[in-house]
């Protein structure tokens, strides 16, 4: 309750005194007069005197807050002090920590709580709040939410301002907690939870940005790191690897180190950056030989993903130096290939359905770990030259090394990495999985990317695969998940528009692939149509979906007469003869138009910027066409 009233709510952005607190200490508006004094002067004193008593409650509110947390900490507590009241001290005492203790200069404590809360006061309530996160650690071993709220609410608190930072860092309970963590003593790694490893490793990294200077900083982690790095390095250079990866002591202590590494990454600042790339540098060939020796124990492989993921997204920001990148795309790629080659769900599913479950769910947390690493690929500064398109081929073979890393040479190395982690999804991919909400979005974002910046490495890709990734394709269109169906639009409308520039240019294009016994382009002609005009469909959804239904009529215009005549037929399946009418005279105008913008086309002078400004005038053209057919139709044909 005292947390509730004295701290902030965490609705903004810089947490703050609630306005009752600032009431009670005169910090509100009360009517001025022109030259600074107060209207009504005997009221202006009996507000003064409530100030003074409403910073006096709250200094006093604050210290039992404080000294309650703090008795853990006292002489004989362990008999009276359960981990349950700790539970609730630690929760309050971070949201007091982060509402009064040295807040940032751009929003100051009002000045009655100031002297009260900053200096030497400050000092010391830190210092308590350090020790009490590592008695609570140490002491309590087993007690998973006192140990969530230390891990994630309080520790997290105390590294999140500079000011904060820069005293930590000279506290010797700070120091003491930095060195627990640096040896791996057991209260620290076999008796904390793997993810509250990495939450406290996160912390403890993130604390170097109160070291004097970017030197300090990188030897600050690398002592934090040491240990964990060596035994890392040690127990992959080990002769009987594949053996001793068979024990499941073993397994736990690659978790735990793994967790730790992944915290280590997320606790990267610009100043630590140097000290972490050189660590993980280190380490990228012996991950490698940990997932070669582990590659059947799921837990240690859906890691080792997720520290890649995590190496790429927090380490790539800092990175200026192509061979930096190269090396690291390389990795990954070597990384997504040896995952690919294990095999790891070749074994049929078609077993006991609680082993048939068990899967699923382990498939679920590989998908959505390699999903993430590709898209942070395609998002970070390593994909700076992914408006390139890739090289011919799937995008499989080993690139090669160099000493400087051309754009086009980035490029055709994201390509590989992104089309190898397809090759990992699509075999797995499915329906039921699709189900999950989370991967559905993360598989269709990676999708859209292919489909629009990679659409010839994608139609290059083994027929069973491209056939995988359409059905998964046509799955988003006829979601009803709208990020699914935005970047299924997308990601279409990126493939249409590369089969029409192909048609244009006597290109290959989609010649080598089809959809069952017709052509990819008039089975997505039809199935785009069909669910405009035939269903119920959001108008966003008609308006995107022009993008994508544009290109597909004009790279095969030939399927249209075809697919006018069955959609006619659909229409009037259940003998509305209005409605098939209706639909009849809806195609037959968009037929009409293809015809007029072909005639324009031909009558258009010849270049690229005259093509260009047509096709920009058609794409215009066309959206209100289609919205206006639609609307039309509509409202007589309802197939539920």
């Amino acid at each position: 309750m005292a947390a509730h009233a004295l701290a902030d709510n965490g609705v903004g952005e810089v947490p703050l005194p609630p306005d009752a607190v600032l009431m009670s200490i005169g910090e509100g508006n009360y009517p001025i007069a022109a030259g600074g004094r107060n209207f009504y002067p005997q009221q202006g004193q009996q507000q003064q005197q409530q100030a003074t008593a409403g910073a006096a409650a709250v200094k006093r509110l604050s210290r039992d807050l404080l000294q309650l947390t703090a008795v853990c900490l006292q002489q004989g507590a362990a008999a009276v002090v359960s981990s349950r009241l700790m539970e609730a001290c630690v929760w309050a005492a971070a949201r007091w920590a982060d509402t009064y203790l040295f807040p940032d200069e751009e929003e100051p404590l009002p000045e009655p709580l100031q002297a009260a809360f900053s200096g030497s006061s400050g000092h010391s309530i830190l210092d308590m709040l350090v020790h009490v996160a590592q008695h609570c650690l140490g002491a309590f071993a087993g007690e998973v939410e006192l140990h969530r709220q230390v891990c994630h609410t309080l520790l997290p608190t105390l590294v999140q301002r500079k000011p904060l930072t820069k005293l930590l860092m000279g506290l010797p309970s700070w120091q003491a907690l930095a060195a627990a963590f640096a040896r791996r003593e057991a209260a620290l790694t076999t008796h904390l939870s793997q993810k509250f490893q990495r939450a406290l490793c996160k912390s403890l990294c993130a604390a170097a940005s109160g070291c004097s200077g970017e030197a300090e900083a990188q030897q600050y982690v690398l002592h934090l790191l040491q240990q964990t790095v060596r035994q890392v390095a040690t127990l992959a250079a080990q002769q009987q690897l594949g053996v001793v990866a068979q024990r499941a002591d073993v397994q736990l202590q690659v978790c735990c180190m793994l967790e730790v590494l992944r915290g280590a990454a997320a606790g990267t600042l610009p100043g630590t950056f140097p000290a972490m790339l050189s660590m993980f540098s280190s380490l990228l060939e012996p991950l490698l030989k940990l997932h070669a020796a582990f590659k059947h124990v799921a837990p240690v492989v859906a890691l080792l993903l997720k520290l890649a993921d995590d190496i790429v997204e927090y380490l790539a920001l800092y990175m200026e130096s192509p061979e930096q990148k190269e090396q690291l795309l390389n990795w990954t790629l070597q990384l997504l290939m040896q995952y690919r080659d294990s095999n790891l769900w070749q074994v049929s599913l078609q077993t006991a359905k609680s082993l048939k479950d068990d899967r699923a769910a382990e498939q679920c947390r590989d998908l959505t770990a390699v999903l993430h690493l590709l898209i942070h690929i395609t998002q970070s500064d390593l994909s700076a030259a992914n408006d390139l398109e890739a090289p011919a081929g799937t995008g499989t073979e080993q690139p090669a090394n160099g000493h400087a890393a051309s754009a086009a040479d980035d490029a055709g190395i994201i390509a590989g990495v992104v089309l190898v982690g397809l090759n990992i999804v699509l075999p797995m991919i499915n329906a039921e999985l699709l189900q999950f909400p989370k991967l559905a979005q993360l598989y269709y974002s990676l999708l859209s990317y292919m489909l629009e910046v990679y659409p010839k490495a994608v139609t290059e890709l083994p027929q069973h695969d491209f056939g995988s990734l359409m059905a998964s394709l046509e799955w988003g269109l006829l979601s009803s998940d709208t990020v699914a169906v935005h970047c299924s639009l997308e990601g279409l409308a990126g493939l249409a528009k590369y089969q029409l520039q192909a048609v244009q240019t006597f290109g290959r294009g989609l010649a080598g692939q089809s959809a069952g016994n017709r052509s990819v382009v008039s089975h997505f002609q039809e199935l785009l149509l069909r669910r405009l005009l035939l269903e119920e469909t959001p108008q966003e959804i008609v308006e995107m979906a022009a993008d994508a239904v544009l290109p597909l009529l004009l790279a095969e215009p030939a399927s249209f007469g075809a697919l006018s005549a069955s959609m006619t037929a659909a229409a009037g399946a259940r003998g509305e003869v209005r409605a098939a009418t209706a639909v009849s005279k809806a195609l037959s105008q968009l037929g009409s138009w293809l015809q007029q913008h072909a005639e324009q086309v031909a009558a258009a002078p010849a270049g690229e910027r005259a093509a260009s400004i047509v096709m920009r005038n058609a794409t215009r053209q066309f959206r209100q066409q289609l919205s206006q057919m639609v609307a039309d139709v509509r409202g007589l044909v309802c197939l539920r």
